[in-house]
């Protein structure tokens, strides 16, 4: 859904410029990508379901491990 750079540099950050510019220029990758953005599911109830997972998984490992 975009582009990202790992560092805080300078030439990182204009690597990630130029990937965006290639895709931009290729008309089908840029609509899949403004496709992959608009249908994503961004919500805080996807987000809530994604903690409640994870705190579940975190109590059945504390659970077994710690006694």
């Amino acid at each position: 859904t975009g582009f990202v750079f790992n560092t805080l540099d300078p030439n990182d950050f204009l690597a990630a410029v130029r990937r965006a510019k290639r895709v931009y220029e290729d008309k089908d990758a840029w609509r899949k990508i403004v496709s992959n953005c608009v249908s994503a599911d961004f919500s805080w109830d996807k987000s809530a379901r994604e903690y409640v997972i994870l705190y579940g998984k975190a109590l059945t490992f504390s659970n077994q491990h710690i006694q």
